[in-house]
């Protein structure tokens, strides 16, 4: 029960933090460690096809002064869903449109996500990963759109195209994933 919980306030959130300001930390915590700051969860990927529902959000996280990447996939069906697990050697490589490409590290141990199937009968999958950005990859991304994401998986390796505009079902509003470091990686630079 606790797992159906956990996974609806995720969902929620996310279906209200899009709206937010780039630059806006939507978490903003410190202790004795440090300090944790997290901007808004941000839609890149959305796919429906034959009943089953994928997303992916994005967002920018500064981790005692570490740059992160949080990645979320989402994945929603009827049927049975594979789980995708990250381990030490998955890794996100993002195909800029100048040519480069910026290659991010996976930061954690095996992880396949969590799984629960709701009062209606959906299977949920959701696989929280947090991704470093190495210096030149950061300042590449800074400066130029990304076109498409590949994802290397514990046992598989996927791409993800992200469209200059992406009119999203779910929130039923416009997102654009090619401009999302553009546009808010200087929030990890002046806080």
């Amino acid at each position: 029960m606790m797992k159906v919980l956990n996974f609806l306030a995720v969902l929620m959130a996310s279906f209200g933090l899009h709206a937010q300001e780039p630059c806006e930390f939507v978490i903003h915590e410190t202790d004795s460690l440090g300090t944790y700051k997290e901007t808004a969860d941000y839609l890149v990927a959305e796919r429906n096809f034959a009943g089953t529902a994928t997303y992916v959000y994005f967002a920018l996280v500064l981790d005692k002064e570490m740059p992160l990447l949080k990645m979320q996939f989402i994945s929603r069906s009827k049927e049975f869903i594979s789980a995708n697990c990250l381990n030490s050697t998955s890794k996100a490589y993002l195909q800029l449109d100048n040519g480069k490409i910026a290659t991010l590290f996976y930061r954690g141990d095996l992880s396949c996500g969590t799984s629960v199937r709701n009062q209606e009968g959906f299977n949920n999958n959701i696989l929280t990963a947090y991704f470093a950005f190495s210096p030149t990859s950061f300042e590449d991304l800074m400066i130029s759109p990304v076109a498409l994401m590949r994802v290397k998986f514990a046992s598989e390796t996927k791409d993800y195209l992200l469209s200059s505009v992406l009119h999203s079902e779910l929130h039923k509003s416009d997102f654009k994933p090619q401009q999302y470091f553009v546009d808010t990686l200087e929030c990890l630079t002046t806080q």
